[in-house]
């Protein structure tokens, strides 16, 4: 937001609080005052942006604002999760991290599969574990289906199949099993949508 909007304009309750990362609160109360209204009452913040946008700047000068609150991040991003996935992915750096605490960073090989079925039951566990300890969440991050999924909920689908990833079919192979269902629009996706495509 540019500015504060007038009383009129103003929501009445925050349920899916998005902040842009850009504004930063010292320049814009408004969003100080945001967050203040989700937690007074009862809401969980949400920061949602690309890689690198300043998503965890703007958390860190909040939890600098909220004197006398501990601010705990919960991470919403698919490749944080991964143990030494570093480059690329804007993880926050250890010295942030001591500064203050997250959620669901590091906390898997990059070997180990984690899809947002996971994500969602890891997130209400940590976000139940926050509102325990008395902390206030936070969501952060930049995967629009980890996001949707706690907001929302969601589909309910068939687990994977071991028997059909374990034979490591073929971009071709894959679109031969496709190609009696409904599902040829997606010729150009990558091999393991193709293979989710065939388990679901």
């Amino acid at each position: 937001f540019a500015e504060p909007p007038s009383a009129a304009s103003a929501p009445e309750s925050p349920p899916d609080l998005l902040v842009r990362p850009d504004c930063p609160p010292e320049y814009n109360p408004f969003v100080f005052e945001q967050f203040h209204s989700a937690f007074a009452e009862g809401f969980v913040p949400v920061v949602v942006g690309p890689t690198a946008s300043g998503k965890t700047e703007l958390t860190l000068r909040l939890a600098e604002l909220f004197t006398g609150e501990t601010l705990r991040i919960i991470s919403a991003d698919a490749f944080t999760v991964y143990r030494g996935m570093d480059i690329g992915t804007a993880k926050p750096s250890a010295e942030i991290r001591s500064r203050i605490p997250h959620d669901l960073i590091d906390i898997i090989e990059p070997t180990e599969s984690y899809t947002a079925g996971r994500f969602l039951r890891d997130a209400e566990e940590a976000l139940d574990r926050a509102t325990a300890r008395g902390e206030r969440p936070v969501v952060v991050g930049g995967s629009g289906m980890y996001i949707s999924g706690l907001l929302v909920g969601l589909n309910e689908a068939p687990a994977a199949d071991a028997a059909l990833r374990e034979q490591q079919l073929d971009r071709k192979q894959l679109l031969d099993r496709l190609a009696d269902s409904d599902r040829t629009e997606m010729s150009d996706a990558p091999t393991h949508r193709l293979t989710r495509a065939i388990e679901i």
